[in-house]
C-alpha cells in the first residue's frame, strides 16, 4: 500500500468461518497483515486444519495483495517451555509446539510469536536450559521453514525475556538458532524498562547483543503503566504512557522496514479500534480524542 511495513492487528478467528472471515475482516480494517491464533488463546483445543477455510482465505487474500508469509500466528500463552518443574507439562509443551509450527505451515505463514515461559522462581539460567531445550526438541525433525519468534515479556510474575541479555545467552545454547527470531513488544519494552523515546538506542543495544536480523515481527501497543512497571498492559494508540509520536517514529524506524507490524490494543466497548489506529499511524497525524468516536 506504501513505502511504509506492513501493519495490522490481531484479528479473531472462530467457528464457523475461521480464516476465511478473519481475512475479510483484514480486507475490511485497510489491513497489509495481519495475527491470528488457529483456536482459542487460552487453551489448547484446536479444530482440524481441514476445517480452516484456508482455501477461501486465500482467495481474499490474493485479491487484496496481501501474502500469506507476511501473516503471524501466536502460540497460546499457556504453555510453558521455560520450566520443568512438572515434565508432563513441559512435554506437552514441546508436543503442542510442533503441532502449531505445522499448523502454521498449513497457512503458509512463516512466523509464529510464541512467549518464553516462566521459570517459576527456579530462576533465569534454569529457565534457559528449559527452554534451550524446549526448543531444539521442538525444531527436531522440522521440515517446514517457519520461525519460532520469541517473545519480548514485560517481567510479570517470574517471567522470562525481558532483556535482550536472556535472548543474547539463548541463542548461542540451540541447536538451529536460524530457525529462531524476535517478536519485539512496544509495551512490553516500555514495561521492562526500555526508554522508547531514544529507540535508536535501543536497537543499537539489540544489534549488538542479538543482532536486528533476528527482528521478525512486532507488536506496536501502547501501555497504561509508566516505563519499568512490569504490569504488561495495552494500551489505545496515544493513550498510554509512550504516546503516539514514539510509536509513529518506532512504526518508521528504516531498520524495521521489512518487519510486519501488529496492533493488539485493546476493543472500545466490543468495538476494534484497528482502523482508526492504522489510519493515523499510516498518515502519521494522530486525532485527539479518536477513541471517543467510535
Amino acid at each position: 500500500m506504501s513505502d511504509l511495513p506492513l501493519l495490522g492487528s490481531h484479528l479473531p478467528m472462530s467457528a464457523p468461518g475461521y480464516f476465511a472471515i478473519a481475512c475479510e475482516l483484514a480486507k475490511t480494517l485497510g489491513e497489509d497483515t495481519f495475527m491470528f491464533y488457529t483456536g482459542a488463546p487460552q487453551n489448547s483445543v484446536r479444530a482440524d486444519i481441514a476445517k480452516m477455510r484456508i482455501e477461501e482465505g486465500m482467495k481474499i487474500l490474493d485479491a487484496v495483495g496481501i501474502s500469506p508469509s507476511s501473516l503471524v500466528i501466536h502460540a497460546p500463552y499457556i504453555v510453558n517451555p521455560a520450566s520443568r518443574r512438572k515434565e508432563e507439562n513441559f512435554q506437552f509443551a514441546i508436543a503442542f509446539l510442533k503441532q502449531e509450527l505445522a499448523r502454521a505451515n498449513a497457512f503458509g505463514v512463516k512466523n509464529i510469536v510464541v512467549h518464553p515461559g516462566s521459570h517459576l522462581g527456579d530462576g533465569e539460567d534454569y529457565a534457559l536450559d528449559c527452554l534451550a531445550d524446549a526448543i531444539d526438541a521442538i525444531l527436531e525433525g522440522d521440515q517446514t521453514d517457519v520461525a519460532i519468534c520469541l517473545e519480548t515479556m514485560a517481567g510479570k510474575g517470574k517471567e522470562v525475556g525481558t532483556s535482550f541479555d536472556f535472548y543474547a545467552s539463548l541463542f548461542p545454547r540451540l541447536s538451529r538458532p536460524e530457525r529462531v527470531g524476535l517478536c519485539l513488544d512496544t509495551c512490553h519494552l516500555n514495561d521492562a524498562g526500555y526508554d522508547l523515546t531514544h529507540f535508536d538506542e535501543v536497537l543499537a543495544e539489540l544489534d549488538f547483543k542479538i543482532g536486528l536480523q533476528k527482528v521478525k515481527v512486532v507488536h506496536l501497543n501502547d501501555s497504561k503503566f509508566e516505563r519499568g512497571s512490569h504490569k504488561d498492559r495495552h494500551e489505545n494508540i496515544g493513550y498510554g504512557t509512550i504516546g503516539f509520536d514514539v510509536l509513529s517514529k518506532i512504526y518508521r524506524n528504516p531498520n524495521l522496514k521489512g518487519v510486519p507490524f501488529v496492533l493488539e490494543t485493546p476493543w472500545i466497548d466490543d468495538v476494534m479500534p484497528y482502523q482508526q489506529e492504522i489510519e493515523m499511524l499510516r498518515s502519521g497525524v494522530y486525532v485527539p480524542s479518536w477513541r471517543e468516536s467510535l
